[in-house]
């Protein structure tokens, strides 16, 4: 034995898959930085917190990504790092846009809430003749 130690199959199947993603959102990452230096501001903590809090995010959507176009390692890690590069506009960007399908998907049209609404009147209705039968002494 030479001293080198095996990569497990499992770990050896996740770098392939992600690895050259984390390498670009690494260093998309790095370039915000730099990026924001140049601006002429200052890092803090929160901000450095913030951006770990979403870089797995920003994996997954560059893995998915780069799976939907059958990118090779080399474009997955250029686009994981322009996603990373703009990684607050992008994650709000998607926020808006899945809460404005979940807005669609569960707005109920006019006309069958219209509906929904004689028919629960017509149930109460009944119910309060029921009710007043009861009172009366006929039910």
């Amino acid at each position: 034995m030479n001293g080198a130690r095996a990569m497990s199959p499992y770990v050896e199947g996740l770098v392939a898959k992600y690895g050259a993603v984390v390498l670009g959102v690494g260093a998309g990452t790095a370039a915000k930085y730099k990026l924001s230096m140049g601006e002429g501001r200052k890092l803090t903590w929160g901000e450095v917190a913030s951006d770990l809090l979403l870089l797995p995010m920003i994996i997954l959507i560059a893995a998915y990504v780069g799976a939907k176009l059958g990118a090779e390692p080399h474009l997955q890690a250029v686009m994981a790092a322009f996603l990373a590069v703009s990684s607050d506009r992008l994650i709000r960007l998607l926020r808006e846009r899945f809460l404005q399908r979940v807005d669609q998907q569960t707005r109920i049209p006019a006309n069958e809430l219209g509906e929904m609404r004689q028919q629960t009147q017509a149930g109460l209705s009944e119910v309060r003749a029921e009710v007043d039968q009861i009172k009366r002494g006929e039910g």
